[in-house]
């Protein structure tokens, strides 16, 4: 049926080929005895008029949330499903290598541990009779094999200098490399996110002390959540975002839970079954549900929202610390001026541990707030370290003297 026979036929009654169905969050239930009635006669074609609740009113579905609603069909199924056409020989070996030594020292009760590695993938489902599993593709396979089934695969992470992209002065400070699949994503992202959680040292009862990771376990269970709820058939794909002032989770993919009721019920639902169980036996995830208990335990707000086609996990960030770190920084930057005049840029990047691009952002800020001023070119100049107006101070603390250097 082509657009213009469409048209006609809505303006038209239905007849027992054609049916119109109102569909508002789901396929309506009655549409299953429409297209029985139609399979038993000569067919017939089934219009679905959708509409999604905003908080606008009732608004006609977009093709993107359309199809999120027939992918949600599917919701806990496809990652046990095998892949035709691939094989034990499209993992990664190395990542296969990393998740084995894992497994057998987080988990060493497991019976697998000691089985050859076609042996281990069979028992664990990543293969089923030597064919892929969707879950044990996107866990464990090579990027090429990934991108043949699941062409939006992508983790993309990115730290942005400011509270919105509008107000950043750069689009962002940092970017992670694509990786080969969600294993090498897990790995790498975890590095990253333990620079915004606290390990504080506790005193146990026995008197030895040890490190409390509450707020790194918070930031663990939000990345594996994202990784293991994820709807990769979506064109969209999964992001992080770590703004001055909180770190968003976005996934492609509704929750399939009312989140007005957490924390007061344990939840244990998710849509892909057989990556969260490769996560929990790889003891980074303690159950196959959501862990909201988890990331509730974050030492700020955590906020949950969810639409019909992605959702958002909120860890929202000490809107002060920022600033205090903005703050040691340029104390650094100036205490090594002082200490070599010609200490340049990427010796700076070396000393404070920050980017060029972030060095000069706060060099930018001590000039504006006429702590120190730059004297000639790039090359060749040479800053003055002001104390307070109409007194400077050279290396060596005398009021008149002058700091060189300073090479790009």
């Amino acid at each position: 049926m082509n657009k213009t026979e469409l048209l006609q036929r809505l303006q038209d009654i239905e007849w027992d080929d054609f049916e119109v169905k109102e569909a508002r969050f789901e396929l309506p239930k009655n549409i299953w005895e429409t297209v029985s009635a139609f399979a038993n006669s000569a067919g017939g074609w089934v219009i679905p008029n959708t509409f999604i609740r905003t908080a606008s009113g009732d608004q006609r579905a977009t093709d993107s949330e359309i199809n999120a609603l027939f992918r949600e069909q599917s919701f806990g199924i496809r990652s046990d499903l095998t892949v035709e056409g691939l094989g034990f020989n499209d993992l990664n070996v190395g990542s296969l290598m990393a998740y084995r030594n894992r497994v057998k020292s987080q988990n060493p009760q497991l019976p697998y541990n000691d089985f050859r590695d076609v042996e281990f993938c069979e028992k664990l489902g990543i293969t089923k009779n030597g064919i892929l599993t969707n879950g044990g593709l996107l866990v464990l396979g090579k990027e090429d094999s990934i991108r043949r089934v699941f062409s939006s695969f992508w983790v993309d992470y990115m730290e942005i200098p400011g509270n919105s992209y509008s107000d950043a002065q750069t689009r962002y400070t940092f970017r992670i490399q694509e990786q080969e699949n969600l294993w090498e994503y897990y790995n790498v992202l975890i590095q990253r996110l333990r620079n915004y959680a606290d390990n504080p040292f506790r005193m146990g009862e026995n008197g030895f002390a040890y490190e409390d990771n509450t707020q790194l376990d918070a930031l663990r269970e939000g990345l594996v959540n994202m990784l293991m709820h994820a709807d990769y058939f979506s064109t969209m794909h999964s992001t992080i975002r770590v703004f001055s002032n909180r770190i968003v989770f976005q996934n492609p993919g509704k929750f399939d839970i009312d989140i007005s009721k957490l924390p007061r019920n344990v939840i244990s639902k998710p849509r892909n079954p057989l990556i969260a169980r490769l996560f929990r036996w790889a003891k980074l995830a303690e159950n196959a549900g959501f862990g909201f208990d988890k990331m509730l335990a974050w030492k700020h707000k955590v906020e949950f929202e969810t639409y019909i086609d992605y959702s958002d996990v909120i860890f929202n960030l000490d809107e002060n610390a920022d600033i205090k770190k903005g703050t040691e920084n340029q104390q650094l930057i100036l205490s090594s001026i002082t200490k070599n005049p010609h200490i340049t840029i990427e010796e700076l990047v070396s000393v404070v541990g920050i980017a060029a691009s972030k060095i000069k952002e706060n060099i930018s800020k001590l000039k504006k707030k006429g702590l120190i001023e730059r004297v000639g070119a790039d090359k060749g100049g040479y800053w003055k370290i002001k104390i307070k107006k109409g007194t400077e101070k050279d290396t060596k603390g005398t009021e008149k003297g002058t700091v060189k250097g300073d090479r790009k």
